[in-house]
């Protein structure tokens, strides 16, 4: 079992954080950060695609931004 943080809500209610499932990315310097970073947005811009397909570009996920708009 994780770590378990109890916090009380601004309603007054105990809200329960149980840390299983948290996941911890070390990065050596910015550089590494910041490709780590790109890669989680490479990530979630892919979604659920076939692996045969290229993955998005960075101004792919531009135009589904602006279609979302």
């Amino acid at each position: 079992m994780g770590e378990l943080l109890i916090t009380f809500g601004e309603d007054g209610k105990a809200h329960i954080y149980d840390s299983d499932f948290d996941v911890t990315i070390h990065c050596e310097d910015e550089q590494q950060m910041n490709e780590a970073v790109e890669l989680l947005h490479l990530a979630n811009r892919m979604h659920w695609r076939k692996t045969a397909e290229n993955p998005p570009t960075e101004k792919d996920a531009a135009r589904s931004e602006e279609r979302r708009v």
